[in-house]
């Protein structure tokens, strides 16, 4: 049976989305919340600086992110609900430039994040487009065909994917695969076990520069400090980056 969840927007308009308990991934889970909170107040602003100030555009766009021929393209991993990828691409909205969304995970779950996604994109302009899309990571980190013709991703949004360690290598392997040299990774993780979770962010660190947000950047009604933990980060491409 599912129940219903209605976030509310700081200009407090409010979207529902579905849930189900009986599945795993189908719920929305504390982390989304507050990864969602912060990509409201900030993915609009991150978009156009990313992660070192450079812009989230690879050498084939343009980095102009004001000229609206250029698409922005958001890739959420684990995206259970759809909500964050939803509120993700509701804040990017007000940059006035095309935005796509393929928000992605299981076959199981990814049906139902579909549903979830056609009932509420009736509340988007029409420059954001939005599609649910089933992707599996695997240890070689093939990103498949469906999800490579979508073009050089910007954004990954994911939150709540630092949970089984048997899945640490494979998501490793597809964000390296899946990101090029500027793409920003928006990252919610609940701390559960931690001296088990070390390992995914030592192999994550390998090509990953990260750093956490600072609870003063967070919203003060949605945060959990010390538990909750959201990072951004990019691929180590520079020297400063090492």
């Amino acid at each position: 049976m599912t129940f219903p969840y209605s976030y509310e927007f700081e200009d407090g308009r409010t979207v529902e989305v579905q849930q189900d308990a009986a599945g795993l991934g189908t719920t929305v889970w504390d982390a989304c919340l507050v990864t969602a909170k912060y990509a409201e107040m900030n993915l609009a602003r991150l978009a156009v600086e990313g992660f070192s100030g450079k812009g989230t555009k690879p050498p084939s766009k343009k980095r102009n992110t004001a000229d609206s021929s250029l698409p922005l393209v958001v890739v959420e991993l684990g995206c259970g609900t759809g909500l964050l990828g939803f509120v993700g691409v509701h804040t990017l909205a007000s940059l006035k430039q095309s935005v796509t969304l393929v928000a992605t995970d299981t076959p199981r779950v990814v049906g139902f994040a579909s549903t979830n996604l056609a009932s509420i994109a009736a509340s988007l302009p029409e420059h954001v487009s939005v599609r649910a899309e089933p992707f599996e990571w695997t240890l070689d980190g093939t990103v498949p065909e469906h999800i490579r013709s979508i073009g050089p991703v910007d954004i990954v949004l994911m939150s709540d994917c630092v949970y089984d360690p048997t899945g640490f290598d494979p998501l490793c392997a597809t964000l390296a695969n899946l990101c090029h040299d500027n793409t920003l990774i928006v990252m919610g993780y609940e701390r559960r076990n931690f001296d088990a979770e070390v390992s995914f962010f030592k192999r994550f660190g390998e090509t990953f520069r990260f750093r956490h947000i600072k609870e003063e950047e967070m919203d003060p009604r949605f945060r959990a400090p010390d538990e909750i933990y959201v990072f951004l980060a990019k691929k180590r491409v520079d020297a400063d980056d090492f």
